[in-house]
């Protein structure tokens, strides 16, 4: 086997380096190293979760989160290894802006924000996913880093298209040309970030292709041989290539000088005919897919539109709600024993929706009871084989959040949606795992992202 240097993730709390008018009011990203070379190793900035919203005010902001690992054969401390969570919130506003015909862009926007370093969760999240997808798990430890700093950026952009075959309007046909990227951070104790990209452009209506270089500098990350490592392996040279289809897009990024690679996957808001149709607006079903963090439970919701609007609360649309949950999170974040856990429910929720005219963004509320099952298992290290008791009891769940519209159909429409879901188990059971006694069905309150879609008849 021979080493590959893995790095995932943009500079964290700056905005995403992509083609200009790809994004909407909304955009989830997911970056991870397994979307670069597509293998099994974790190091350096494993993986980045990132929301960025933008209002038609000029304002927007970005939420990102990242784990940071460094693994025995990092050049820095070689023999060690450690981890590290990075989460930063930034605010931007839209300094300069000009469109031309929608085939010249020209902008510039700018920001700040603060940096937090510490233990987040990210290694729960870690190794409960891959406990989830059958992989191998990092058990290491967290570094005492523990800090906050600010941060101010500057992001430029500049794009350039030309025509390649007639069309009604600039819109539709395709459309080649150029895209130039600079963004630069820095923050109050001396770290500095910078990325500069050129890249060939091809689109139309539906579709964005592009292939470039980039360039990217990381300097003064030295609190920590993590943080060090991993900045590291994100400067150098890459290759990027990307393909966004409506409100799904693609890039990898592949480097030239030291095999380091990313990838990420983004889900953002799109406008299209039927943005204001209500053939999307009044469906009667919708289905949702989610993970529940950072234990990384899958959700699985069935959701039947009821006819009828509460007259109060502002007449918000009902819905009769099934869920199931289905997960295997790490117990005291040891790899090497899980909680099988398992969950069932049935109630309704509200959703304060009009379904006359578009909306990109709306709440909902769901309050839900059902039966959850939970048991500890160890199938590696000293305690393989061990299995506690499976236990069980009657849950109460409350959901809240906020869905947003990314691409509306005639018949159906794609959603996404961020928000908290509470789990209260009227009793709690104590169980015998390796001698010990243990509490299971413990109240959590946890967060919750997925898709959602809705479809007719």
């Amino acid at each position: 086997m021979f080493a590959i240097n893995l790095k995932a993730g943009d500079i964290t709390g700056a905005p995403a380096v992509l083609p200009p008018q790809m994004l909407g009011n909304f955009s989830f990203l997911w970056s991870n190293d397994f979307f670069g070379s597509g293998g099994e190793s974790d190091d350096y900035r494993t993986q980045q979760l990132g929301v960025q919203i933008e209002l038609k005010s000029k304002w927007g902001f970005i939420i990102d989160h990242s784990i940071l690992t460094a693994g025995k054969d990092n050049p820095v401390l070689p023999g060690t290894s450690g981890r590290l969570d990075q989460v930063s919130l930034s605010f931007m506003y839209d300094i300069y802006r000009h469109e031309a015909d929608r085939n010249q862009f020209e902008n510039i926007k700018a920001g700040a924000g603060i940096r937090s370093y510490g233990d987040f969760g990210g290694r729960r999240m870690q190794n409960s996913f891959h406990r989830l997808v059958n992989s191998s798990g990092d058990d290491y430890p967290y570094v005492d880093t523990k800090k906050n700093t600010a941060f101010v950026w500057l992001k430029g952009d500049f794009q350039k298209l030309y025509q390649l075959q007639p069309a009604v309007t600039a819109e539709t046909g395709w459309r080649a040309g150029y895209w130039l990227d600079a963004t630069a951070l820095g923050s109050v104790d001396g770290q500095w970030d910078a990325t500069l990209s050129a890249n060939a452009v091809v689109r139309n209506q539906t579709m964005t292709l592009w292939l470039g270089l980039r360039e990217d500098w990381r300097e003064n990350y030295d609190a920590d041989f993590v943080q060090t490592a991993t900045a590291q392996s994100e400067s150098g040279t890459s290759l990027t290539f990307g393909v966004g289809i409506g409100p799904v897009i693609f890039e990898t990024v592949q480097g030239l000088d030291d095999k380091a690679s990313f990838g990420r996957l983004l889900f953002t808001s799109v406008e299209n005919e039927y943005m204001s149709s209500e053939y999307s607006l009044d469906n009667k079903n919708a289905v949702s897919f989610n993970l529940l963090l950072p234990d990384v439970v899958l959700e699985a919701q069935y959701r039947r539109a009821l006819p009828y609007r509460l007259k109060s609360f502002g007449a918000p649309r009902t819905w009769l709600l099934f869920g199931v949950h289905y997960g295997q999170p790490t117990y005291q974040d040891s790899f090497d024993t899980y909680n099988l856990t398992r969950q069932a429910v049935i109630g309704l929720e509200l959703e304060w929706r009009n379904n006359k005219s578009h909306q990109w963004a709306w709440p909902y509320l769901s309050l839900s009871a059902g039966q959850r099952t939970e048991q500890l298992r160890a199938d590696s290290g000293t305690q393989a084989g061990l299995e506690s008791e499976q236990v069980s009891s009657p849950v109460v769940e409350v959901g809240a959040g906020v869905r947003f519209g990314l691409y509306p159909s005639r018949s159906w429409q794609l959603m996404f949606q961020l928000g908290l879901v509470g789990n209260y188990p009227t009793s709690s059971k104590t169980v015998v795992f390796d001698q010990q006694d243990v509490e299971l069905l413990q109240p959590d309150l946890v967060a919750s992202l997925g898709l959602s879609v809705t479809f007719g008849f």
